[in-house]
Order: C-alpha cells, then structure tokens, then sequence
C-alpha cells in the first residue's frame, strides 16, 4: 500500500462528564492505494486530548498526532497476534486487554 492522502481536522471542544476535565477532539483521515491502482483505502481515527490552558493549539495538535500513531501501532499489533474472532470473544467477554500487549 501507498500513502496517498491525510487530513487532520479541525480540534473542536468535546463534550465530557462533568467529572471529567474538558478534552478537544479532532478527527484523522489517512488513504492508502494497493500499487495495482485499486480503490483507496482509509483509516479515520477520532482522537480526544485533554483542554489545557497553558498550551497553543499547535501543541495539543501535536498530541493528537502522537496519541493517533499510538493507537494505530496498538491495533496493528493485536491485528498481527490475534484473529477478528479472538477480539471479538474478548470484547463480548468483558475481558480486558493485557497491559502488556500495548506498544511501549
């Protein structure tokens, strides 16, 4: 596969418990062709960084993008160590992924 596009939108306020310290959210697109010119392939991520006041949007942009590569990294892993079936009977099962299965 070929990089062929990315788009990072706009952070906007999320809505948050009001437990919860405010978060922004913003949303990553990335495509992807197959070299034999197939259709494009996406990846759309929805990602929330917390609201902090003493850092410019620039900065929390930058978070953004880092938390969007950990995550990505974190699902290609268990794509290549588990089946579509054994995530599935996990989730059903409540049963929580091991620390340790995460990429550092």
């Amino acid at each position: 596969m070929q990089f062929y596009s990315f788009s990072f939108g706009e952070m906007k306020l999320a809505p948050s418990d009001g437990d919860r310290p405010p978060t922004l959210a913003t949303e990553l697109n990335f495509g992807f062709r197959a070299d034999d010119d197939g259709p494009v392939q996406s990846i759309s991520l929805r990602i929330r960084v917390p609201q902090d006041a003493g850092r410019d949007a620039g900065a929390m942009a930058l978070d953004a993008y880092a938390a969007a590569g950990q995550l990505l990294r974190c699902a290609a892993d268990l794509c290549e160590k588990h089946t579509r079936q054994e995530l599935e009977e996990r989730t059903r099962s409540d049963e929580a992924i091991v620390l340790s299965e995460r990429p550092e």
